[in-house]
């Protein structure tokens, strides 16, 4: 990806956790509204690492809070892969459109 792609890639991964962290600590509506908006910008890696985490340290010695810094890493890297493979599928397609045509 380009250090554009993964800047944009940074700043959204860092404005979902912050929303996810700070939401629930606003007791208002728009507590409510930023907490959802978290979870939409940090999905589909988000959904797979608490399936992850649940199925594979829940009877564990890991303790809740240490469950839920690993979710964090683990979605974020999920993340991360996926939009590195959307950004080279793009890439391809956006080469293949753009090579010259044989006659």
């Amino acid at each position: 990806m380009s250090r554009r792609t993964w800047t944009i890639f940074t700043v959204v991964q860092v404005v979902g956790l912050v929303s996810i962290w700070a939401g629930p600590h606003w007791k208002t509506d728009p507590g409510l509204a930023l907490f959802g908006f978290g979870i939409v910008l940090l999905q589909p890696g988000g959904l797979a690492a608490v399936m992850l985490v649940e199925k594979l340290l829940w009877m564990s010695r890991v303790t809740i809070p240490q469950m839920h810094w690993i979710e964090l890493g683990l979605t974020v890297a999920i993340n991360a892969g996926l939009w590195w493979s959307v950004a080279r599928v793009w890439r391809a397609i956006r080469t293949r459109r753009s090579a010259p045509v044989p006659s």
